[in-house]
């Protein structure tokens, strides 16, 4: 099939995460108790099967698909590439592109622009707005540029705007949560060189 200029920008972006071979580093796995069982890479979550589904990310503007590596230790034991056990190994050798909650991801970038908000003042409502009407801007951009036009409601500007699932304020609540438990050790160092005083 080929496809036109136009019909590619509906094609969503991939982030391919496999730091095995990326990093080009040995990984361990984080299921066993031995030491030094190492992990090597069987397959992709890719979509190819129901078990092999991608994670899907917020990014800003759109969703991004989360292609990551399955690896299996000698012991069978199954790891994703994302997993916090690896994610954790490899947090110390480069920066990760993206931010994994217990349902939902975000690109390292939504993370930041989020919190650069959240400092700002914003409150998590207006975020949310802000994050949906971009989210609903580059949607029917995208949508008024592609083959598929026709199923495009342009009389109910509401409706089309409850079919594009944009980062919530649960996704928002999890980036604030995750940004204060990574730097928890810094308020309370900060916290306990404060005298406490009595009004």
């Amino acid at each position: 099939m080929v496809h036109t200029r136009r019909d590619r920008r509906m094609i969503p972006d991939i982030i391919i995460w496999d730091p095995l071979t990326q990093l080009q580093m040995d990984l361990e796995c984080p299921s066993c108790d031995e030491r030094r069982t190492l992990l090597r890479a069987v397959r992709w979550k890719d979509g190819q099967t129901y078990y092999d589904q991608p994670r899907i990310l917020f990014c800003i503007q759109r969703q991004v698909i989360l292609a990551s590596r399955v690896y299996r230790c000698f012991n069978d034991h199954q790891v994703l590439a994302h997993d916090a056990g690896i994610l954790q190994l490899v947090a110390n050798n480069i920066e990760i592109p993206f931010v994994l909650f217990h349902q939902h991801g975000v690109t390292r970038d939504l993370f930041r622009y989020i919190m650069s908000h959240i400092h700002a003042g914003l409150r998590f409502a207006d975020i949310e707005r802000l994050l949906g009407q971009m989210y609903y801007d580059t949607f029917a951009s995208d949508l008024s540029s592609s083959a598929l036009q026709v199923t495009f409601n342009n009389r109910n500007a509401e409706t089309n705007q409850r079919q594009v699932q944009s980062p919530g304020r649960r996704v928002i609540t999890n980036c604030f949560l995750r940004c204060y438990f990574e730097q928890e050790h810094m308020y309370s160092q900060r916290m306990s060189k404060l005298p406490s005083v009595w009004l």
